[in-house]
């Protein structure tokens, strides 16, 4: 027999699942056991490390991680730190189709040493309004683009300090050095 304290917190966590999927949409979905472990851990406050095979479900870990967690603030943000164009691409087609409000950091074209670590010539952020003012769940950044006065300044703002949930490593196995 499992104890009550227990299954109150696996009650806990089934509620926050079905209300996450409520939330976006979602109910063709059946979570792997693993994935299940991972919310629980997440909702428990944990730091999670999901090493799981390709096409397992990873990255629905982090979809729906903005919903599922308790509310901050206003907003919750999960900031995604991935190194490669094609997968913030593609988890950016995904997420619009679900309807989860996404963004990107971009980095400068050509980035040279002095300039990942001062604004354009006109002191101006081009960074997008709606990351500024903390209106996405998912804010995708290169690990480069971390290193930059602006993206520094945005992530020391009032707005991402009161809602930023979680940060999340993506394809962490591709970053040459941390």
């Amino acid at each position: 027999m499992v104890p009550f304290f227990k299954m109150d917190k696996i009650l806990q966590l089934f509620c926050r699942l079905q209300q996450t999927f409520l939330i976006n949409n979602i109910n063709n979905i059946i979570l792997k056991p693993q994935q299940v472990k991972c919310f629980e851990h997440l909702l428990n406050g944990y730091d999670v490390i999901g090493v799981l095979p390709t096409g397992f479900g990873k990255s629905l870990l982090f979809h729906l991680l903005a919903d599922f967690l308790p509310r901050k603030s206003v907003q919750n943000i999960v900031l995604v730190v991935c190194p490669l164009n094609s997968i913030i691409e593609d988890q950016l087609k995904v997420l619009e189709v679900r309807g989860i409000g996404a963004g990107v950091l971009h980095l400068e074209q050509t980035v040279v040493p002095e300039k990942l670590f001062s604004c354009d010539e006109n002191g101006e952020s081009e960074i997008p309004i709606s990351i500024k003012n903390g209106e996405l769940k998912l804010v995708f950044a290169y690990p480069e683009s971390l290193l930059s006065v602006r993206e520094r300044e945005l992530l020391k703002s009032s707005v991402y300090q009161q809602n930023v949930v979680r940060c999340v490593i993506d394809e962490a196995h591709c970053v040459s050095m941390w």
